[in-house]
C-alpha cells in the first residue's frame, strides 16, 4: 500500500522525471500529477499497480460469489478456488 500520496505538477515531472520515478519506486508512493492546478493523472509503481489489480479481481470474485449465493446458483468450492487461483496468477 501507499505510504503517502504526493502531488506534483506536470512541468516538474517533465523536468525531473528520472528523480521522481526513482522516488516513486523507492517509497511506493502514488503521485498525483496536476496541470494548471487540476488533477490529470496518477503514477504508481508497477508493483503497486499489480497489487491493486489483484485486489480488484478478488473483490469482483467475492461480489460475484455473493450474487450467486443470493440467486442460489451455487457450485463446489473447489471450482471457485481454481478460478480464483487462475485469476491471481494472470
Amino acid at each position: 500500500m501507499f505510504q503517502r500520496e504526493e502531488t506534483q505538477p506536470l512541468t516538474k515531472l517533465r523536468l525531473e522525471s528520472t528523480k521522481l520515478l526513482e522516488e516513486l519506486q523507492q517509497h511506493q508512493t502514488a503521485m498525483l500529477i496536476t496541470r494548471r492546478h487540476r488533477e490529470v493523472a496518477v503514477l504508481l509503481s508497477p508493483q503497486h499497480y499489480r497489487s491493486l489489480q489483484n485486489q480488484l479481481r478478488l473483490l469482483t470474485a467475492l461480489v460475484q460469489g455473493q450474487s450467486e449465493v443470493a440467486a442460489e446458483d451455487l457450485r463446489p468450492i473447489s471450482s471457485l478456488l481454481r478460478e480464483l487461483r487462475s485469476e491471481l496468477e494472470t
